[in-house]
C-alpha cells in the first residue's frame, strides 16, 4: 500500500509544471483544474520536499542554456564526438503517434523554425479536460496511470525550463524523487536515493529454445510476449514492494528496468526478500533457465547533476550501476541455488519435472511433457499466447489468479485482449494499449500505453505466415533472411553525455528504447518489408523475412538511425545478417546474427564485414549486374565465388596457394564473356586491370559475396 503522503508527492511532482503551461496557453483551466487540486500542497514541509525534487530533475549549475520556449533540443546533441562537433537538432512539436506512424526524422538547423506553442498547448490541456471528465480521480492508480500516459504522449516533444529538458523527463523525474523523499525519516541523509536496475537473464535463449519442427512464428511470438509481460510485472512488483507509484520506475532500456527509491533499511529489507523470493520462484518456474539479476548503487542529490569538477554526475552513477548489474548476471539465481548453510542441493534437482513415464516436451524438449498435448505446460501457454497475441490490441495485468490468464508470477497474471468488453475483463490492476498512446477507451479502467517491438505477418486470409511462406517470397532461392541491429557501445553511451544530469540520461534510454520499439515497426508497415516477422527479444530485436530484402532492410534501418540522431557523426550502429533455409533453428540464426551485429559500425553479408559505405556500394553493384543475368551463367558465378575464398585465404592468412585467383579468374572471365555485352565486359576489363595494381576495386576484394548473392537471386531449378 502506498502511503498517503508518497501519493500526494506524486502527483504532485508530475503536476507542478502545470499552471505555468496553462498561463501560457491562455487556457482556463476547468476539468484540468480539478486535476491540479489532487496535488495542492499546503504543509510548508511537503512544499520543500517539491522544490528539491524539481532541483533534481534540472541541469543547474554548467552554464548551458537553451530558450525552453522554442522547439525541444534532441538529447543527442549532447553526447561527444570527439574533434567534430555534433549537430544540433530539433523535435517537432506533436503529440506521440501511434507505432506505424511515428516519424523518425529530426530538423536538422542551426535556427529552427517558429513552433505554433500555444494551440499545441491548448489541445494538450483539452486532453487533460477530457481525462479529468471521464478518469475517476479519487482513484490513484488509475489517476497516476493516465497522468503519465498523459504526460507521455504529450510531453515528449515540449521543453520546459531550459531548451533540451522535455516535459515527460522532467515531470517524471520530479515525482519520483519527490515520493523518495517523502518516505525519508531524515531528508539531510549524504545518500538519500538508490537506483536500482534488474534484468532477465537467460531471456533470450529461453525465447528460441524450440525445436526448428515446432518453430512457428505463433509461438515464438507468444513466448516473445510472455517475456515482454513478466518484465513488466517485475517492476510492477517491485515498486509495489517498496510502496512506491509504478511511475518510480523511471526508465526501460535494452531489456532492463530502473528504479528510483529511497535509500531507508526498509527498502533494504525489503529489495533482499523481494530478490529471494523472485530467485527461487523463477527458478522453479522455468527450470533454472530464467532469473532476475537486480543491482543497485546509492547517489546523493548533487549526482542527480551532470558532471563537474570533482563531482560525478548522473552518468557515472549509470556506468558503475551497469558494473554492478554485469556481476549480477554473472551469478544468476544464486538466492535459489544458495541458502543460510551454504548450497541448496535440492536446488540443483528438479525432482517435481521427472521425465519417469513422459516423454520430453516436442517443441522444447527441455521439460517432461503432458500426455494429451504432447507440450510441456510452458509451450502449451506459448501456444495459446501466441494465437491471441494475433489479435490482441491490449494487455490486462492482475494481482491475482484469473481464469484464462498466464501465470508470470505468484499471485500476478496477464492476458492479451483483443478489444475492451467490460464484462468479460474482471479487475485488473493495470490494461496497456499496445502501439496506440489515445487511450481513452481506458478511462474507467487503470490505463497507459507502450510500443511493441513484437510483429507477426499474416497472409491475405488473415492466417500467420510461416516461416516457410515468408521465404517463398523472397527473390530467386526460397531462403530466410535474419537481421539484428545493435547501436554501437549504446551502454557507454550515457557516459559520453557532455550533460550527464539524470533527466538527460533518462531522456537518452527513452529515446533509444522508442527506436528500438518504433523504428523497425514503421519501417515493416511499408509495403517492400511486410512480409517479416519481428521478435522481441528484450535486448534487441531480430528481423526475419524474405532473404533478398534482409540486407536492404538492416541499410534502411541504419539510415532511420541516423535521421532520429540528427544524424550524429559519433553514434554508429552495425547488424548482423544471415540467410538460411526455413528449418534451422531460429536460436542459431539469432547468435550468428548478434555476433555479426557486434563488429563495429559494419554489416556482417556472407562471411564478411563490410563498411557501410562499402555495403551500400556492394549492393549497388549487386543490382546492376543482375541486369545482366544472361551474360553471367551460373557456372562462371560458381567459379567467382571460389576465386573470392582463395583471395581471402590470401588477403587474410597470407596462404600462398591463394594467390592462385588471380590466373583462374582471368582464364575464367576470357573464356565465358565476349564483347556483346558491352557494360558487363567493361565491367570484367576493370576487375582485371585491378589485379595488377592498377586501381583498387571494391568488386574484386568482395568478389564473393558479390556472386553468391547473384546466384542467390537466381530461381533454383
Amino acid at each position: 500500500m502506498i502511503p498517503e503522503r508518497v501519493q500526494r508527492l506524486a502527483l504532485a511532482g508530475l503536476l507542478h509544471d502545470l499552471p505555468a503551461l496553462a498561463a501560457q496557453a491562455g487556457h482556463t483551466l476547468a476539468g484540468a483544474g480539478r486535476v491540479l487540486a489532487l496535488a495542492r500542497l499546503a504543509d510548508p514541509g511537503d512544499l520543500a520536499l517539491l522544490r528539491r525534487a524539481e532541483r533534481c530533475a534540472l541541469a543547474l549549475g554548467d552554464g548551458y542554456a537553451l530558450d525552453a520556449t522554442g522547439p525541444l533540443c534532441s538529447v543527442f546533441a549532447h553526447i561527444a564526438a570527439g574533434a567534430v562537433e555534433a549537430p544540433l537538432a530539433w523535435h517537432a512539436l506533436a503529440p506521440l503517434p501511434p507505432a506505424e506512424l511515428w516519424e523518425d526524422d529530426l530538423a536538422a538547423a542551426v535556427v529552427p523554425g517558429p513552433q505554433p506553442r500555444g494551440a499545441y498547448l491548448e489541445s494538450m490541456f483539452d486532453a487533460l479536460d477530457r481525462l479529468a471528465a471521464t478518469v475517476d480521480l479519487t482513484h490513484f492508480a488509475a489517476t497516476h496511470a493516465h497522468l503519465l500516459a498523459w504526460i507521455d504522449r504529450y510531453g515528449a516533444s515540449l521543453p520546459v525550463h531550459q531548451g533540451d529538458i522535455a516535459f515527460c523527463d522532467h515531470a517524471r523525474l520530479t515525482a519520483a524523487v519527490a515520493a523518495c523523499l517523502a518516505h525519508m525519516p531524515d531528508p539531510g541523509t549524504a545518500e538519500p536515493f538508490c537506483l536500482l536496475a534488474g534484468t532477465l537473464v537467460g531471456a533470450r535463449e529461453y525465447c528460441l529454445a524450440v525445436a526448428h519442427q515446432h518453430a512457428d512464428l505463433a509461438r515464438l511470438h507468444g513466448r516473445s510476449l510472455y517475456l515482454r509481460a513478466l518484465r513488466e510485472a517485475l517492476g510492477h512488483a517491485l515498486a509495489e514492494r517498496l510502496e512506491l507509484p509504478y511511475g518510480n520506475v523511471v526508465s526501460w532500456d535494452a531489456g532492463r528496468l530502473y528504479v528510483l527509491a529511497p535509500n531507508t533499511p526498509a527498502t533494504n529489507a525489503a529489495l533482499a526478500a523481494f530478490a529471494g523470493e523472485i530467485d527461487l520462484w523463477l527458478h522453479g518456474a522455468s527450470a533454472g533457465a530464467l532469473a532476475f539479476a537486480l543491482a543497485r548503487q546509492d547517489l546523493g542529490e548533487a549526482q542527480f547533476q551532470p558532471s563537474a569538477r570533482g563531482q560525478a554526475g548522473f552518468g557515472q552513477v549509470i556506468e558503475k550501476l551497469h558494473a554492478a548489474l554485469e556481476r549480477a548476471i554473472g551469478r544468476p539465481g544464486c538466492g535459489a541455488l544458495i541458502g543460510g548453510e551454504g548450497w541448496r542441493e535440492d536446488a540443483f534437482v528438479f525432482r517435481e519435472r521427472s521425465f519417469a513415464r513422459r516423454a520430453p516436451c516436442a517443441a522444447c524438449g527441455r521439460l517432461p511433457a503432458s500426455q494429451a498435448a504432447k507440450l510441456c505446460p510452458q509451450c502449451a501457454r506459448d501456444e495459446r499466447l501466441g494465437g491471441e497475441a494475433l489479435r490482441a490490441r491490449y494487455l490486462a495485468f492482475y494481482n491475482r489468479e484469473v481464469r484464462d490468464a498466464a501465470e508470470l508470477m505468484p499471485g500476478r497474471a496477464f492476458r492479451p485482449l483483443p478489444a475492451i468488453e467490460a464484462h468479460a475483463l474482471g479487475q485488473p490492476y493495470l490494461v496497456v494499449k499496445l502501439d496506440d498512446p489515445s487511450i481513452d477507451e481506458l478511462a474507467a479502467l487503470p490505463g497507459t500505453f507502450c510500443y511493441s517491438a513484437g510483429r507477426v505477418p499474416v497472409g491475405d486470409d488473415g492466417a500467420t505466415l510461416r516461416l516457410a511462406d515468408i521465404a517463398r517470397q523472397a527473390q530467386g532461392h526460397a531462403l530466410l533472411g535474419y537481421v539484428q541491429l545493435a547501436i554501437d557501445g549504446a551502454g557507454a553511451l550515457p557516459g559520453r553525455l557532455r550533460r550527464d544530469s539524470a533527466v538527460h540520461v533518462l531522456a537518452l534510454q527513452r529515446e533509444l528504447e522508442l527506436f528500438r520499439a518504433a523504428g523497425p515497426r514503421r519501417l515493416l508497415a511499408t509495403a517492400g518489408y511486410a512480409p517479416f516477422a519481428a521478435l522481441d527479444l528484450g535486448d534487441s530485436v531480430l528481423l526475419a523475412g524474405p532473404w533478398s530484402q534482409a540486407a536492404p532492410l538492416a541499410i534502411d534501418l541504419r539510415a532511420s538511425l541516423g535521421r532520429r540522431t540528427g544524424q550524429h557523426p559519433g553514434i554508429s550502429c552495425s547488424a548482423g545478417v544471415l540467410f538460411s533455409r526455413p528449418g534451422y533453428p531460429p536460436a542459431r540464426a539469432a547468435a550468428v546474427a548478434a555476433a555479426g551485429a557486434s563488429m563495429g559500425d559494419r554489416l556482417a553479408l556472407l562471411g564478411e564485414t563490410l563498411p557501410w559505405p562499402v555495403a551500400m556500394g556492394v549492393l549497388d553493384e549487386i543490382a546492376r549486374l543482375h541486369q545482366h543475368g544472361q551474360t553471367l551463367s551460373a557456372q562462371l558465378l560458381r567459379d567467382l565465388a571460389e576465386y573470392g575464398r582463395l583471395q581471402r585465404l590470401w588477403r587474410e592468412e597470407q596462404r600462398v596457394e591463394g594467390l592462385r585467383y588471380k590466373a583462374m579468374f582471368v582464364y575464367s572471365i576470357s573464356q565465358a564473356l565476349r564483347r556483346g555485352d558491352a557494360e558487363i565486359y567493361q565491367w570484367a576489363d576493370e576487375l582485371i586491370q585491378s589485379l595488377h595494381g592498377q586501381s583498387d576495386s571494391p568488386a574484386m576484394r568482395y568478389l564473393g559475396p558479390i556472386a553468391t548473392y547473384l546466384l542467390l537471386l537466381r530461381r533454383e531449378e
